[in-house]
């Protein structure tokens, strides 16, 4: 390598550079295919560095406290009971602790919502459903006794609307198209499983129900017994209510029936 005075370096690098010049004077020198950061630069990233690493520093530490402050709540021992069904401990623990409730109010309002989610879902079944709810209650929480008197309603309606879809499968099965047809119909819209399970049912069954009744209304004609016919499928009509093919078949036998008698 050769040198030259007045701060240029000029020369050749055998195993990796051709000839070149070298400005020391630069911010940013380029040797060899490198960059060569200056004071200044190296100093700048020194800084972001610096404050990246407390960034993260202030996070790691507010989320550690989140935790504590999570572990060493009353919530947290509450819902360790109810979710482990014992709801007589949560309300005990609320009253030796003299927990204040006022500060509790807002999770468990979140946790009255969880279980309505939950039973609604069938996650959960009836009775714990509600006995986590009427511990929630006995806890005397202000503000929160009308949403858990709801909430309570609500379940209630749909655990009853759940006997009733398992009683309109079970005359499914017993093949009383009719009767089942009536119990889907009386599935609660809040039972939102069961509710759209209860619709479809209701709609093939109808479907079938009128192919049915068209084919028992055919075969009295058949044998010119107009009255059964007529009495078919009005007797239909009551689920078939304002069905154009039924009405006008007992238009038809009507007619045929008349012309019988004369």
């Amino acid at each position: 390598m050769n040198y030259k005075k007045g701060g240029t370096e000029k020369g050749v690098d055998d195993k990796f550079c051709k000839v070149h010049d070298v400005d020391f004077n630069c911010e940013e020198n380029e040797k060899c295919g490198k960059k060569v950061l200056s004071e200044n630069q190296k100093r700048t990233v020194k800084k972001i560095l610096i404050f990246v690493a407390i960034v993260l520093r202030m996070s790691l530490s507010a989320c550690l406290i989140v935790v504590i402050l999570y572990i060493i709540s009353p919530e947290r021992k509450i819902f360790e009971y109810f979710d482990s069904g014992n709801y007589e401990a949560a309300v005990e623990y609320v009253e030796a602790e003299e927990v204040d409730t006022g500060k509790i109010k807002e999770s468990m309002e979140k946790r009255i919502d969880l279980v309505y989610s939950k039973f609604q879902n069938k996650e959960i079944d009836y009775d714990p459903a509600i006995l986590e709810l009427e511990a929630i209650e006995t806890m005397n929480i202000s503000g929160l006794l009308d949403k858990i008197e709801t909430v309570k309603f609500d379940i209630n309606e749909i655990n009853e609307s759940r006997k009733t879809f398992s009683e309109a499968d079970s005359l499914e099965r017993e093949g009383k198209i009719k009767e089942s047809i009536l119990k889907y119909a009386e599935v609660s819209s809040k039972d939102k499983l069961d509710y759209e399970a209860a619709q479809n049912k209701k709609k093939d069954l109808l479907s079938e129900y009128k192919t049915s009744i068209i084919a028992e209304a055919k075969n009295y004609a058949a044998e010119a017994s107009y009255e059964e016919a007529i009495d078919c499928l009005k007797g239909s009509q009551d689920l078939l209510k304002d069905d154009k093919q039924i009405e006008d078949l007992i238009e038809t036998y009507i007619k045929e029936y008349k012309i019988k008698e004369n």
